[in-house]
C-alpha cells in the first residue's frame, strides 16, 4: 500500500498565522498577506524556522493530525507569536517597494472628496 508523508506541524502553524494576522491594522498587514504568494510565504518562513513533526501514513483519511500539537518551545505560544510577527516584519520590510505599488497608503485610500472640486 502506498504510503504518505504528513507534515502535522503546518496546520497549527497555519492556524496560528491567521490568528495574528487577525490581530493585525486591516491596512496594509491583512491586505499584503491577502496575496497569496505572499501568504505561502510567510507560511514557509515560518515553517523553515521551527521544528516540524512528520507521520507516516498509509491511508491519509485516517492519519489523526493533532490540531494541537506544536513542537516549538517551551513557551510554544509566545515563541510561536514571536516567530510569526518577525517573519511579517521581515516580508513586508523586503517587499517595501511591491507593496507601495499594490497597497495605497493610508492617506490614499482616504474617501473624502478631492481638493480638485474645490
Amino acid at each position: 500500500m502506498l504510503k504518505t508523508m504528513i507534515n502535522v506541524t503546518q496546520y497549527p502553524i497555519l492556524q496560528a498565522i491567521e490568528q495574528i494576522l487577525e490581530q493585525y491594522p486591516d491596512h496594509p498587514y491583512q491586505q499584503a498577506f491577502a496575496h497569496p504568494a505572499r501568504h505561502q510565504q510567510l507560511i514557509a518562513w515560518v515553517l523553515n524556522r521551527v521544528p516540524n513533526l512528520f507521520i507516516v501514513a498509509e491511508d491519509t483519511n485516517a492519519a489523526i493530525v493533532h490540531p494541537n500539537y506544536a513542537p516549538y518551545c517551551h513557551d510554544q505560544q509566545s515563541c510561536l507569536e514571536y516567530i510569526i510577527r518577525q517573519g511579517i516584519q521581515e516580508i513586508l520590510s523586503n517587499d517595501k517597494t511591491e507593496l507601495a505599488h499594490e497597497i495605497p497608503s493610508a492617506e490614499d485610500s482616504d474617501p473624502s472628496v478631492s481638493h480638485w472640486f474645490g
